[in-house]
């Protein structure tokens, strides 16, 4: 009876390793991390030791149907925004409280050579109680580098979550770094 069971587990093991051989031409995981500021510091090139910065990791399954990508995705993003100045004093002391941002939604893009423009839609979730849910635009440039299994870009998002009843709007874009199979 066990010898059955091992049997049949090896043998749908061996299937489904087989399929998803098959399926890598059609799939491409990513997972990877980023730095990024509000958007007016990127836009208007304030950049410097006292910007406020944000930092997160994301995690995107595309899919390739031809060059059109569809990329299911979940992205976190610390939002409490610290500097080059006071970032490693808030580490040691632990003073700044994290405020979280969690995205969960899909991506939808192009590629073109190695170069892949994309938008879609997230929802938003704060672990900061003070911000509402909300929903999130998510936009992006991805080069994957070849030979490699590197890809760097540019992503961005726009929300507008409440706080207190006002609506805050939070426009970030973040430099990219990310292993990409």
């Amino acid at each position: 009876m066990k010898i059955a069971r091992v049997l049949k587990a090896t043998v749908l093991a061996g299937i489904l390793t087989a399929g998803a051989s098959q399926a890598l031409p059609f799939v491409s995981p990513e997972v990877g991390g980023m730095i990024g500021t509000s958007f007016d510091n990127a836009k208007g090139f304030n950049i410097n030791s006292d910007t406020n910065l944000t930092y997160g990791a994301f995690a995107r399954l595309w899919l390739k149907p031809g060059s059109f990508r569809v990329a299911p995705f979940v992205k976190w993003e610390n939002i409490s925004e610290a500097s080059f100045a006071n970032h490693f004093k808030d580490i040691i002391t632990n003073e700044d409280s994290r405020n979280n941002n969690m995205q969960y939604g899909v991506l939808l893009g192009l590629e073109f050579f190695y170069l892949t423009p994309y938008v879609g839609a997230a929802y938003s979730h704060f672990t900061d109680t003070h911000f509402s849910s909300t929903w999130a635009l998510n936009y992006g440039l991805k080069f994957k580098i070849p030979i490699l299994p590197l890809a760097i870009g540019i992503d961005a998002s726009w929300q507008k979550p409440k706080l207190s009843g006002v609506e805050i709007e939070m426009h970030r874009v973040s430099a990219t770094l990310s292993l990409h199979f």
